[in-house]
């Protein structure tokens, strides 16, 4: 009977009486209308209202429908009858659960009825509403909270890496409740922004960029990129911008290793890309500047990154200059 407004039937008693039935499937107001031969004999005004509850019409009042883990959320439910008209008066006894638990009902008298849901693990939920012996399940997210550093955790971290070669760690941004925090969590608008640093008892800081997914509306994640150069142990901190606070995990070291073998750098010897072994005569000393000039030349052909691009032309103007000082005796980092 969906569609339909009103629905009638007639029939005809003993005594020869015509019977108007008239059946309504929406509230509200509505004029009747009796016809013989085109003419109208008789008109009546019908109030309407709705029918007795059906919990299976019981319906969410806000979609979509979510909570916020931790917090103590409202969800308002809007009473209807078995056609789904929504019933405007209260009285109903009407209970829910979640997992089991009964959670607080507020009868608002208009229909609607509040029940308070806190839940603290993200992910779908269950809230089972019931009046007498009639149930209905209603099916919710809970959303996690705003980020809380201190659960926050660092993942993808290497201990060793090689020279020149990119390294990337990620930020997992989570709540209080260690749930990780999305791009659809209620809390996304207040993001928390991170900031990182590398550095080495004697060596130049590491270069570290911050890509926060988040921001970019790309991921939920925050990546860390770093390159090292020099041979070391370097350590690495991570923390929240606004208060300082360190990510959990931070600091931690990383321990730069030579890279794979790199054909224009060697020289007898095995070197990497980011290497130069020192030699003592003149002669040699000659030769070592030619083989970084044709290393340089080399990375402009094979397409290396504008950053080890630029590294190996600042060692050749250094190799130019004057003799390059190396703090052991094997290789060299630029």
């Amino acid at each position: 009977m969906w569609g339909q407004v009103l629905s009638t039937t007639t029939s005809t008693t003993a005594e020869g009486a015509v019977v108007l039935t008239v059946r309504a499937h929406s509230v509200g107001e509505f004029q009747v209308s009796v016809f013989l031969h085109h003419l109208c004999l008789v008109t009546s005004t019908v109030h309407v209202y709705a029918g007795p509850l059906s919990v299976q019409h019981i319906a969410v009042k806000c979609e979509p429908f979510w909570v916020t883990a931790g917090d103590a959320s409202v969800v308002v439910l809007q009473a209807r009858d078995g056609e789904g008209n929504n019933i405007r008066v209260g009285g109903e006894k009407i209970t829910g659960s979640v997992g089991g638990k009964s959670v607080p009902v507020v009868d608002c008298g208009d229909g609607t009825y509040h029940l308070s849901v806190t839940e603290t693990r993200s992910g779908p939920f269950d809230l089972l509403v019931s009046c007498g012996a009639e149930t209905q399940t209603l099916t919710g997210q809970v959303l996690a909270g705003p980020t809380s550093v201190s659960k926050c955790t660092l993942v993808g971290i290497e201990p060793t890496v090689r020279a020149g070669h990119m390294q990337c760690f990620q930020i997992e941004r989570r709540d209080r409740f260690g749930n990780l925090v999305t791009r659809d969590s209620s809390s996304s608008s207040a993001i928390t922004r991170f900031a990182a640093k590398g550095v080495a008892k004697g060596l130049s800081p590491l270069q570290v960029a911050i890509q926060d997914r988040a921001i970019q509306k790309n991921g939920d994640n925050v990546d860390v990129q770093y390159t090292a150069f020099m041979l070391g142990t370097y350590t690495l901190s991570v923390w929240e911008t606004s208060t300082g606070t360190a990510v959990p995990g931070s600091p931690f070291t990383v321990a730069v290793q030579p890279g794979l073998p790199y054909a224009p750098c060697c020289t007898g010897v095995l070197r990497d890309k980011v290497c130069v072994a020192p030699r003592p005569s003149a002669f040699n000393h000659i030769v070592r500047r030619a083989q970084v000039f044709l290393g340089f030349l080399s990375s402009l052909r094979l397409g290396s990154t504008h950053e080890e691009k630029d590294r190996m032309l600042a060692l050749c103007k250094n190799s130019l200059a004057g003799p390059v000082h190396v703090p052991d005796a094997t290789a060299r980092l630029h």
